[in-house]
């Protein structure tokens, strides 16, 4: 009787209709976010046929992640790659998305049409002649055309500044609109990316310059575009070539691999501005050439540039170089340094700097240090800052600042500030409050400069949305 029974539901197994099976590529997939953290996968299904109310499961993971759904008696699969900027990041689709039946390894592709295997019982197997097995179908790997892909975000944050100090170089009580970022990356092609970030918060300011128009000494006033200051619009431009897995080049304008801080996002810093110690000897843009090298937890970058600052044409045919070397550590600790040869001199080190950062749970340390040797004025800097989540909203954060703008004198700069951060949408939209005591410095509009027998305080309260 058991060998009947048996038999009878291994015929109705092979009598019944597989289930339709979705078409290839029937299936899309989008991702959006610039880190791990806010990383969001959406998969469209409705050509396949099928639907679900599941919500994708992601394995993220470094510059790579996977992202699976299921729905009905399938699972969908997609590979995401992380692409990293100078200024920006983005998490995009790597390849096609594929699909397999939740009763297959998760691991193995659907690529044809096969007879699903059918369990027999041991008492079949014994009592009843075994039919012939025929091998399982062979599965079929195929390599999809590229499609080219196009991403875009942008960052607005908005102040009011109080500045107290004495003799600012601008009004005590001030709103102001500090960024206003437009970034587009995306891919035209396999190991390839491009990036456009601009800054419509930039003004660009005018200069005029008397000269000659009429012999001997006649002059006239022309007004022109001041090429100096960060005062451009037009940020970071340019196109990254994948030239082997771990190692890219990056040609076009970028930010150039200084200070750690300078590094970080603009929409992930502690603080509504950042240090010093960045502003003044870190945060450099220029026109040039980059080698970017990572491998597991280390990353380094070479950089050659003009070193006349941004959209600005080379003077002379002397190069800058720029190099930056980090790795990450165990037990949540990171290091990193950095040099600089201004116009190919690099017997003679013209500007170098360290890091040393620590993340433990909700808090986070880090420590900067540069050492300046331009134009034979040598300068020292450092800054520590930390900081505390308290829970998922709330954030409190502190920093200290040291500057001697010149070695041969005593005359040093220092400021030191407490900030609280509240997230109401994680970095993407978050309120900041900090407040500045200075010490022989002065007050600019939010951020300040060294100035002897200056001191006061400085206010900033910001909303930003990086969407």
């Amino acid at each position: 009787m058991k060998q009947l029974v048996t038999l009878t539901f291994l015929g109705l197994a092979f009598a019944l209709p597989a289930s339709a099976k979705p078409e290839k590529n029937c299936a899309l997939a989008y991702a959006a976010g610039d880190s791990c953290k806010n990383l969001r996968v959406d998969f469209d299904l409705k050509k396949c046929g099928v639907t679900t109310s599941k919500k994708p499961k992601i394995s993220c993971g470094g510059s790579s992640a996977t992202a699976t759904v299921e729905a009905e008696k399938w699972i969908f699969k997609t590979k995401l790659k992380h692409y990293v900027g100078q200024n920006s990041s983005i998490w995009d689709v790597n390849g096609d998305v594929q699909f397999f039946e939740k009763s297959e390894p998760a691991l193995r592709k659907v690529a044809t049409e096969s007879p699903a295997p059918v369990s027999v019982s041991a008492t079949a197997v014994t009592s009843a002649p075994q039919a012939p097995v025929s091998a399982p179908a062979q599965v079929v790997e195929t390599k999809s055309d590229f499609v080219p892909t196009g991403k875009n975000n942008a960052l607005v944050q908005f102040w009011y500044v109080e500045d107290q100090t004495q003799y600012a170089t601008a009004a005590d009580k001030n709103f102001r609109v500090r960024r206003a970022e437009l970034k587009l990356t995306g891919s035209s092609a396999e190991n390839t990316r491009w990036f456009l970030v601009a800054d419509f918060a930039k003004s660009l300011a005018t200069t005029t310059t008397s000269v000659v128009t009429s012999a001997p000494s006649t002059k006239t006033n022309v007004t022109g575009i001041n090429t100096d200051g960060d005062n451009k619009i037009l940020q970071d431009m340019g196109i990254a070539l994948k030239l082997v897995p771990d190692l890219e080049l990056t040609l076009g304008q970028f930010k150039l691999p200084t200070t750690a801080e300078s590094m970080q996002s603009t929409s992930e810093l502690l603080f509504a501005e950042r240090s010093l110690l960045t502003r003044t000897y870190g945060e450099r843009r220029d026109p040039g050439a980059m080698l970017s090298y990572k491998y597991d937890k280390i990353k380094a970058s070479v950089a050659m540039s003009n070193g006349q600052g941004p959209n600005v044409d080379e003077k002379n045919d002397r190069k800058d170089y720029t190099g930056r070397l980090e790795a990450t550590l165990p037990w949540g600790f990171n290091v990193g340094t950095f040099a600089l040869c201004k116009e190919a001199i690099c017997y003679d080190l013209n500007r170098y700097g360290a890091n040393l950062g620590w993340t433990y749970s909700d808090f986070n340390f880090r420590a900067e240090y540069v050492n300046s040797n331009i134009s034979s004025v040598r300068a020292t800097t450092y800054m520590v800052d930390a900081g505390y989540k308290l829970s998922d909203k709330w954030q409190v954060a502190t920093r200290y600042e040291s500057l001697q703008p010149n070695v041969s004198s005593s005359f040093k700069s220092s400021a030191a500030t407490v900030g609280v951060n509240y997230f109401l949408s994680k970095q993407n939209l978050k309120f900041q409050l900090n407040h500045t005591q200075l010490f022989n410095m002065r007050g600019n509009n939010g951020s300040y400069s060294s100035s002897a027998d200056q001191k006061g305080s400085l206010i900033i309260f910001a909303i930003q949305n990086n969407f």
